[in-house]
């Protein structure tokens, strides 16, 4: 007899989230998706380059992966396919996997997108982001809400191909190159200190009794700020919540 309940109250809870799901899809206006074109080329400084002559990817991931875009003006939400092109800035998205329109939202920060775990938002500087633009997307690694956010700006480098010299050297292609830096932000987006994974360095965006805290912090733990770039980013991201807790 319990079991049957237990089983009939799983049905209903699952049914209940399954309902709120689909009223929270359904209340987002698609007209606000606009479609883009997907070109196979990129545009450099030293002209249009066709990507298949180029070592590397604009996009953070090629394939779209499974994710969530989320409005937080009006707390709607939902479920999508995303890629995130680094080199144009852009959230591409297509609503279903199987579909060739693919489509991107207006360039407000009220969008965030959830991409293979990483939570992605629009942020204005004209320091960080140039070029043409004074805002772009960067990853939101620490808790929000807290005092400090750390921040990861993915970006990419170009290097046009190099014709050999010589006979013994051969010839280069184009290359793109995905980098990130962090960033601390300490008024919710507005500003930012850019920050290497280097004790002093982190220890510089800190200031009065905080700072010698987060320094007996970092000499407790051991960090070093070396190793992987996983091993580097979650030292970070326990210094920024420790932080933000004292």
């Amino acid at each position: 007899m319990n079991l049957k309940i237990n089983i009939i109250t799983v049905v209903i809870t699952m049914s209940m989230v399954l309902n709120a799901q689909s009223q929270i899809t359904s209340n987002f206006d698609p007209q606000r998706l606009q479609d883009i074109n997907v070109y196979n080329n990129i545009n450099t400084r030293y002209g249009s380059i066709n990507l298949d002559n180029v070592d590397g990817s604009p996009y953070l991931k090629d394939e779209f992966v499974k994710g969530k875009v989320i409005d937080t003006e009006k707390n709607q939400s939902f479920d999508a396919f995303l890629r995130y092109n680094i080199y144009k800035g852009q959230i591409e998205i297509k609503e279903n996997i199987s579909s060739e329109d693919v489509k991107s939202l207006d360039r407000f920060n009220q969008y965030k997108y959830v991409i293979d775990g990483e939570v992605f938002q629009l942020f204005n500087s004209s320091t960080i982001f140039k070029g043409g633009s004074d805002n772009g997307y960067m990853a939101i690694l620490s808790e929000e809400g807290q005092e400090a956010l750390l921040l990861k700006n993915y970006h990419q480098l170009y290097t046009p191909p190099k014709n050999a010299t010589s006979t013994y050297d051969t010839d280069e292609p184009a290359k793109l190159e995905t980098k990130f830096d962090y960033y601390i932000s300490k008024d919710g987006g507005r500003s930012f200190i850019k920050i290497e994974a280097h004790k002093r360095r982190i220890l510089d965006s800190f200031f009065g009794e905080k700072q010698d805290m987060v320094k007996d912090y970092i000499k407790e733990n051991n960090f070093k700020f070396r190793g992987s770039d996983k091993e580097v980013e979650n030292q970070l991201r326990r210094v920024i919540a420790y932080y933000n807790s004292i």
